[in-house]
């Protein structure tokens, strides 16, 4: 009698802590905002701030030939989706326009050009590359590339046809197929990603802030002194986050689909249920960072390095983990975020379910456990 009598005593503490929480934000503008508003706006400037496409590159053409011949070439350059001509241009321009980045490429065609292609010679091009973007400068080099074998292609099929010979110039032809994104847009794969950087970082800061402001305020030493046990405050304080965390994981879903248009392929009782877990380890982890920070200052600055770093770097959201040196990879593996964002971009793109993502689960659950014993153990009651 007297054990169920505990029990439904904890029961109760643990709800009137998450009340008195819910109350407290609904009254403060500021943790109203930064509980609900700050990851909307995150999520649309992140959203329509970051990507890895290379499209519409300023691109200048410098054509010392001005033959018919080194403008069907330039334009075939030119002509698509990933260069924008800024113009014909002469080289100390075009130079300066790089320069002042205005543009990224210049091509340089020479004055023999076309009478050396005639001649069945071949004729050298020049291209210059803004290096300071290396990875774009990579994928720009590629495309001119390219471009350039379509053209010599073509020319060397009519040559041949010229001189009445029916060859095959393509032998083995290569047929490349992408799947999961077939569109290969990079915000299909980047916005189910903030979905791990938002909940991580902003439930961590909130959850970290609220404890931490009991400690600030002086109000701490009302629960110091009264019945409430550390389980009870722990779980009332990351219940209630753990709810907004909800919230907000509801919101970013469906913006996802009425503003950003993402296909979900996924099983969304699947995703709701690891989201759950991962909400929670977010919120965890801003017991645990209160349990020694003393501040809300300190608390927020331990909490955004914490969360900032692994959710951009060791979660796989940029590049692939297994593109990260030894170390980098022992790293991601030691931190949530890498899980969940393999189960987002799976949900979203791979038709990933529960069963698919089982792996996962069980580590955000063994996350989970540990952080909430450690969260639990290390709050001390009495200040000593």
């Amino acid at each position: 009698m007297l054990l169920f009598y505990t029990l439904r005593m904890k029961r109760y503490l643990f709800i009137s802590i998450a009340l008195k929480e819910f109350k407290e934000i609904f009254r403060n503008p500021v943790m109203l905002m930064l509980s609900f508003g700050i990851p909307v706006v995150f999520f649309f400037i992140l959203g329509f701030g970051i990507s890895l496409d290379v499209s519409n590159i300023p691109l200048a053409i410098v054509d010392y030939d001005g033959k018919k011949l080194s403008r069907e070439f330039a334009e075939s350059i030119y002509n698509n989706r990933y260069f924008t001509l800024v113009g014909y241009l002469n080289l100390e321009e075009a130079e300066r326009l790089l320069k002042i980045n205005r543009l990224r490429a210049i091509v340089v065609i020479p004055d023999n050009f076309s009478r050396r292609l005639y001649m069945g010679r071949s004729s050298e091009i020049q291209v210059l590359i803004d290096g300071g973007y290396p990875f774009r400068a990579d994928v720009i080099r590629g495309y001119i590339s390219s471009v350039v074998a379509k053209f010599n292609k073509n020319l060397l099929k009519r040559w041949l046809n010229k001189r009445g010979v029916d060859y095959e110039i393509e032998p083995v032809k290569l047929d490349i197929r992408s799947f999961y994104n077939q569109a290969m847009k990079s915000e299909f794969s980047l916005i189910p990603g903030l979905f791990v950087i938002i909940l991580l970082v902003n439930l961590t800061v909130l959850t970290s802030i609220s404890i931490v402001r009991e400690k600030d305020y002086g109000t701490i030493f009302n629960i110091y002194t009264s019945v409430v046990d550390r389980f009870s405050f722990i779980t009332g304080k990351i219940i209630t986050y753990w709810a907004i965390g909800i919230v907000n994981f509801l919101t970013l879903f469906l913006l996802s689909f009425m503003i950003f248009k993402l296909p979900f392929r996924g099983d969304f009782l699947s995703f709701l249920f690891i989201s759950n877990i991962y909400i929670m380890i977010s919120c965890l982890l801003g017991a645990l960072i209160s349990s020694f920070t003393k501040t809300m200052i300190a608390a927020q600055f331990v909490a955004m390095v914490v969360t900032i770093i692994p959710s951009f770097l060791y979660s796989g959201y940029l590049m692939p983990v297994s593109s990260l040196g030894r170390e980098g990879r022992i790293e991601a593996y030691l931190f949530p975020a890498k899980y969940y964002m393999d189960a987002c971009r799976g949900s979203y793109l791979k038709y990933m379910s529960i069963s698919d993502l089982k792996g996962q689960t069980f580590i955000l659950i063994v996350f989970c456990t540990i952080l909430f014993l450690l969260s639990s153990l290390l709050f001390k009651k009495r200040e000593r």
